[in-house]
């Protein structure tokens, strides 16, 4: 600028005006580049937002159709309303559950099996009594698995004979494991291949079905032959007299078999079984806690 800068004032503050708007445009477009920069994150956290939001939506949803399905085996970390539950268990964490659920099933279904047991000698042969010990073997099988019932149901006639003894040189205790298992074994794995109300009907009256042909193939085959060689087959047939008076030992299995096992034994199943399906539901929201 030199000194004919000092000498006119009017130079020096048009060179300083100058500079003062050049300063000026400069910092107006770092502000616009800012702004710019704001927008962009704004947008990226409201879309991201969103993308978590649809999410959480998504898997409510789920919970919600599984509910209206009857499917009570909600992912770890939502209930079945849901509702925020337990954080996922450990693999030794869910051992001990397991094991658990399996002991407290088998001590109620051993109870039931002791404390409850009802003869009908009115309707059928002397000899069967109405239980239900069958009912914890079938939600622990619905809960747990087809093999947590096979256990279950296993387990109950062991503690039987242990605390109570034999009668039968465990001939009884067999049939009455066959039987068990029969009607578990298949109702719990028609439940697990979907688990909703419906698959849950369809695996009871599978069950059912299984049950009672295997009981009446037990009673045939291996209960009554045994008896009838410790007690003898007259002794059985003078039993079933009172309620059929017709019958003599050559029609005795056709007036047992199909008169009293077949009715007995859908009388049971459709009792532990009805009992199961409108139970079930209010039992697994309490061992989901657990």
């Amino acid at each position: 600028m030199g000194e004919d800068t000092w000498k006119n004032p009017g130079i020096f503050l048009s060179g300083f005006f100058n500079l003062k708007l050049s300063f000026e445009r400069i910092m107006e477009k770092e502000n616009k580049v800012n702004k710019k920069n704001e927008t962009v994150t704004v947008i990226s956290e409201n879309e991201n937002r969103t993308d978590n939001d649809k999410v959480r939506q998504s898997d409510v949803q789920g919970v919600e159709e599984n509910c209206k399905k009857g499917d009570f085996s909600a992912k770890d970390g939502t209930s079945c309303c849901g509702e925020a539950v337990k954080k996922p268990k450990t693999r030794g964490g869910r051992a001990a559950s397991y094991i658990a659920k399996t002991a407290m099933f088998t001590a109620l279904a051993f109870i039931l099996h002791v404390a409850i047991r009802v003869p009908l000698p009115f309707a059928f042969a002397p000899w069967l009594e109405l239980h239900v010990s069958d009912i914890p073997s079938l939600i622990g099988g619905f809960a747990l698995g087809p093999a947590a019932g096979c256990i279950i149901t296993s387990l109950r006639v062991l503690l039987k004979v242990a605390v109570q003894g034999t009668t039968s040189a465990f001939v009884g205790d067999i049939g009455d494991l066959i039987i068990g298992i029969s009607f578990v074994l298949p109702a719990s794995f028609v439940y697990k291949s979907h688990k909703s109300k419906k698959s849950a009907l369809i695996g009871i009256i599978a069950g059912s079905l299984c049950s009672v042909a295997t009981a009446m193939l037990v009673n045939r085959f291996l209960l009554i032959p045994f008896y009838a060689q410790t007690m003898g087959f007259s002794a059985l047939v003078s039993s079933l007299k009172a309620l059929f008076p017709a019958v003599t030992e050559e029609n005795f299995y056709g007036y047992y078999i199909f008169l009293s096992v077949l009715p007995f034994n859908v009388l049971r199943c459709a009792l532990c079984g009805g009992i199961t399906f409108f139970l079930y539901k209010h039992i697994s929201k309490l061992l989901k806690m657990f």
